[in-house]
């Protein structure tokens, strides 16, 4: 399956264009947009390299990522006229290794220009943290330098950031929210295993407390706050997993997911033999898919899913929660809609027929009619032989010869 990663990896020499609209809305949820930030978002950069780098593991991570410059030249260029479009400033900040033992400056692109535009955070001026005789925003600025501190996980830092903002404000509605979220950080440093009885109860507390009222309090800051807390649980879920169980969020690699280290999860879940077997690991596999931009690998994904529990599946894509399917779905229900769901598989398979050079063996087809799309699309393009193609298909059932021939076209 590695070959089909590699296959099936996106070329990181092009990178999406950034949409006004995006940066609209990170503003609107932030007041900043950072092109690193949105490099992560997109996974155009792996977080679990990013998290590499910001522990000093890693010395560039543009050429880590596989970032050309000229791609990154261009996103810049973008981003100047974005900003040039809705009045933003650049307010440039230095990124400290989390590593402590390493004094030194990280370095995203060895190029300037490029290193300033992708770390810099774009703001509307008036919410740019200012400094002036009129004014005294000290209590601001420390406000800030506290969440970078629970960010980069220097609970200690933060602690003494909070002393100075109690000193400064001590009517800060917020002073109780920081003591609870260093408290917390502090605990998960000093604890790395948990009990197993202990790990289902620490799974709820980070999902229902601590995850709400760090992004609350910390606004895009809670990411690499959070993803700590995920990452410790994942490893010690790792450790404790029992196969077979009745709750899917203990599986270790949901924890990845909610990062997001999609590569991370990708790998766990591809290497668990209930993969095939459960529907709700299928679906987190499903996503990871998605987010990687692994078409093969996705149509399988769903392929398996639409052959184990055909309800569960369509009410997953009824969701709406992943935009690339529902279209597909609309356009499959447009084009054939006597035809049941199930065979929306077949559908997939038949618009991507390049998924016979990338089976996934361990997600094996139990449908006779998936299994007979697979099998007809193997003998249409390895074979050439499209006579005994469209005969697979039409002994199984006419209407999957009619998907057959309406994607095809032969």
């Amino acid at each position: 399956m590695q070959s089909n990663m590699q296959t099936q990896a996106k070329d990181n020499d092009t990178i999406p264009d950034i949409s006004l609209q995006k940066v609209e809305s990170f503003l609107s949820q932030h007041n900043s947009f950072c092109l690193l930030d949105w490099l992560l978002s997109e996974n155009i950069i792996a977080y679990h390299d990013y998290e590499n780098w910001r522990y000093g593991k890693i010395d560039v991570l543009q050429e880590n990522a596989g970032l050309s410059e000229k791609a990154l030249q261009n996103t810049r260029t973008q981003m100047q006229k974005i900003s040039q479009s809705l009045g933003l400033e650049a307010d440039q900040q230095e990124l400290h290794c989390w590593d402590k033992t390493q004094a030194k400056l990280l370095k995203f692109s060895s190029n300037t220009q490029i290193h300033h535009a992708v770390t810099a955070h774009w703001m509307r001026s008036q919410d740019i943290p200012q400094m002036d005789l009129f004014m005294d925003n000290t209590a601001v600025v420390v406000e800030n330098t506290l969440h970078h501190a629970l960010s980069a996980r220097d609970f200690s830092e933060a602690q003494k950031l909070l002393t100075q903002l109690t000193a400064l404000n001590a009517k800060h509605a917020k002073l109780g929210v920081y003591r609870d979220l260093i408290l917390y950080g502090e605990y998960i440093a000093k604890v790395e295993n948990i009990d197993a009885a202990d790990i289902e109860a620490e799974l709820d507390g980070l999902a229902l407390e601590v995850t709400p009222l760090a992004k609350e309090a910390l606004g895009m800051n809670a990411r690499d706050f959070l993803a700590f807390a995920w990452r410790r649980l994942s490893q010690n879920l790792q450790v404790n997993y029992q196969p077979g169980g009745s709750n899917s969020k203990l599986h270790p690699a949901y924890a990845l997911i909610q990062i997001p280290d999609w590569n991370g999860a990708y790998t766990l879940l591809l290497e668990d033999e209930a993969l095939a077997h459960n529907k709700e690991l299928l679906l987190y596999f499903a996503q990871c898919c998605e987010q990687l931009k692994l078409t093969n690998a996705l149509v399988f994904a769903w392929s398996k899913l639409f052959d184990l529990d055909p309800e569960f599946a369509e009410t997953s894509i009824e969701s709406r929660q992943h935009p690339q399917l529902w279209h597909q779905w609309q356009d499959y229900w447009e084009k054939f809609e006597e035809a049941p769901a199930q065979y929306f598989a077949a559908y997939l398979m038949a618009k991507n027929a390049g998924i016979v050079h990338h089976k996934i063996e361990k997600l094996p087809l139990n449908s006779n009619a998936l299994s007979a799309m697979l099998e007809a699309l193997s003998i249409e393009i390895i074979d050439k032989d499209m006579v005994k193609a469209r005969s697979i298909v039409q002994q199984v059932d006419p209407q999957l010869l009619g998907i057959y021939f309406g994607v095809r076209g032969k």
